[in-house]
């Protein structure tokens, strides 16, 4: 995610720090009285499906394309958010990424009956010179994903190459129709000549070349939003639903260790940050406690009191002394990547005014 900071120059941050930020806006808008917590976080999974939708047709190559795809594929795909864990999220975007490869095959087919529809009595043979691709092709083979894993990603794939397609249709259609005028311009040059099967196939050979190149583009651009979505999607709910279902056992331990305080007088954001940075540490035991501690003092630093980055620090130090635990997973520091600029403080402000 690339953001600005003070003196305007860009920083980038990773998929998990994005998620932390959501995951402190879905519990403060549910204790703001934002409604039940399931429609809190369904809403903030959707606001975030928006966002990258549109940070990918941003980064796209000027044509729609790109947004459809990711429009039909991440719509199809967000009720399974919440549920999903690692690799999921990963084999999910690569093999739905993938059906863009059949891009082609559908543009050349709204090629053909454009063509037909615009030259009477034409009859382009064969029919196709590109091919579908089999679902089984599509689902990725890493050693790390498990058969459970696949057996997922496998089960989406039907409905989703089917209702893409579909969306598409349009988009295509007009694609289709804009060729087929070139098209009839070039016949009506060759269509009394020795050279006219040789120059349709030469032809339609070009115009397949043009879209295998172009949606090869799109399926990286496909590719990377949808991943980073899922990842930092889902990570954001199950630390959020993490916190908020052992939010007794974490007051518990929280309290505990605040000295001078009482923790229900502690401000809204630091009490939330507290019991996200514990959730990761005592429930979901994924993350590094170093990493976790930093996420937390950054949280609190940027969205809290000046003086909460030091108390939330002092907090959490302590609970990683009286409660030391080991990772149930092996951690792998993530690369940073470039997200939109999701800044949740807006957000936070409005609902401090309705408060007010």
């Amino acid at each position: 995610m690339v953001r600005k900071n003070i003196n305007g120059e860009l920083s980038v941050t990773s998929v998990r720090t994005l998620a932390r930020e959501w995951a402190l806006k879905i519990l403060y808008q549910y204790e703001s009285g934002g409604g039940a917590l399931v429609e809190v976080l369904d809403a903030a999974i959707e606001k975030l499906r928006i966002e990258f939708v549109r940070y990918g047709s941003r980064t796209s190559s000027g044509s729609p394309l790109e947004e459809m795809c990711l429009e039909s594929l991440t719509s199809q795909v967000v009720q399974y958010v919440p549920g999903l864990y690692s690799p999921r999220p990963h084999l999910l975007s690569c093999a739905a990424s993938s059906l863009t490869q059949d891009g082609p095959y559908w543009q050349e087919s709204w090629m053909v009956k454009s063509v037909e529809n615009r030259i009477p009595g034409l009859n382009l043979q064969p029919l196709h010179l590109i091919h579908p691709i089999s679902i089984e092709e599509l689902i990725p083979t890493e050693e790390e994903a498990e058969e459970e894993d696949r057996e997922f990603v496998r089960s989406c794939m039907g409905s989703l190459r089917h209702q893409l397609s579909q969306y598409l249709n349009p988009a295509l259609r007009d694609i289709s129709d804009e060729y087929a005028f070139t098209f009839e311009r070039g016949y009506s040059l060759h269509c009394n000549t020795d050279q006219l099967s040789s120059w349709i196939l030469t032809e339609r050979e070009e115009f397949n070349r043009v879209q295998m190149a172009r949606w090869k583009k799109i399926r990286g651009i496909v590719q990377a939003n949808m991943e980073s979505w899922l990842r930092t999607a889902s990570f954001a709910a199950r630390l959020a639903l993490g916190a908020a279902e052992h939010s007794v056992q974490l007051d518990e331990q929280i309290a505990s260790l605040v000295s001078g305080w009482e923790f229900d007088r502690l401000v809204r954001v630091d009490k939330n940050i507290l019991r996200l940075a514990g959730c990761e540490m005592l429930i979901l035991q994924e993350t590094p406690i170093p990493v976790v501690l930093n996420e937390a003092v950054e949280l609190a630093n940027k969205y809290s009191a000046a003086e909460s980055g030091r108390f939330v620090n002092g907090v959490l130090s302590a609970l990683a002394v009286a409660k030391p635990v080991d990772l149930k997973t092996t951690f792998e520091e993530e690369d940073q990547v470039d997200l939109p600029d999701l800044d949740i403080q807006d957000v936070m402000d409005e609902e401090e005014e309705k408060r007010d």
